[in-house]
């Protein structure tokens, strides 16, 4: 494992975009607690991920992305206004919402409010595949030192940062109807949630 310390520079990025696109992973800090990260588009990182934690294969892993923009780039995604207005009020910050595609899957997005996070997802393309950097069943990580000792065969690890919050982050599920429902209470409440669709 290769260890970076923040702020990162171009090189450091490059770096780590090199390791994503190679099906590699990569331990980073968010405000929420530690993840681990591989490239969206390389199953071989993906699967690293799910060996490394001891995950349940059929777990869904949410797509963290840069920034609000890269949510327009997800062809067949259903974002109802609701979505959107939920989207604009709360990222980037500690909210995961799942959304309905055309074709009937769902996917977990949330747009973190770390700029290490951001670059990192910006170093691959916009997007990256993450988790929690924690073996399945354990506390999620709140710093490196417990992210490493966690998935110690992880690629890189970005390191010097703390996890602010120390809490995953609120899951909702919105559905193509605009119907609202909360999966995991997290930072974010459910009356937090319903006030912004009532403004």
């Amino acid at each position: 494992m290769k260890k970076l310390l923040p702020p990162l520079n171009n090189s450091m990025l490059e770096e780590l975009a090199s390791c994503l696109t190679s099906g590699g992973t990569v331990l980073f800090p968010t405000e929420t607690v530690y993840g681990i990260a591989a490239h969206p588009q390389k199953l071989d990182g993906i699967k690293r991920i799910i060996e490394l934690k001891s995950r349940d294969p059929n777990k869904p892993m949410q797509l963290l992305l840069a920034n609000v923009e890269q949510l327009e780039k997800l062809s067949g995604l259903i974002v109802p206004p609701l979505a959107k207005a939920i989207a604009q009020r709360f990222w980037p910050g500690a909210l995961t919402m799942v959304l309905h595609y055309e074709n009937g899957g769902t996917e977990g997005l949330r747009v973190p409010n770390s700029a290490i996070a951001q670059q990192l997802c910006m170093a691959a393309g916009g997007a990256l595949r993450t988790t929690s950097a924690n073996v399945s069943g354990e506390a999620p990580a709140l710093n490196a030192d417990d992210a490493i000792a966690a998935i110690p065969e992880a690629d890189y690890a970005i390191v010097g940062e703390i996890a602010a919050i120390g809490v995953s982050s609120t899951v909702c599920e919105i559905f193509p109807s605009g119907e609202l429902k909360v999966l995991r209470q997290g930072p974010i409440s459910e009356e937090e949630l319903r006030s912004a669709i009532s403004k």
